[in-house]
């Protein structure tokens, strides 16, 4: 079954390591951005490349 945890209880970071804590890489993160283009629409696509650059360069 599957457990919450609460925030702070696994020493989890959040914003620019919580991509690389589940494994992922810098080039994974736009890929991911990207694909989500047709849902989320182009503003928000760019916006979150956007952020994206900004919190991992």
């Amino acid at each position: 079954m599957y457990r919450q945890y609460t925030p702070g209880e696994r020493g989890t970071t959040y914003g620019r390591d919580g991509n690389s804590n589940v494994g992922n890489d810098r080039a994974t993160m736009p890929a991911v951005i990207t694909q989500l283009l047709p849902f989320a629409g182009y503003p928000r696509t760019l916006d979150a490349l956007r952020a994206l650059d900004e919190i991992t360069l």
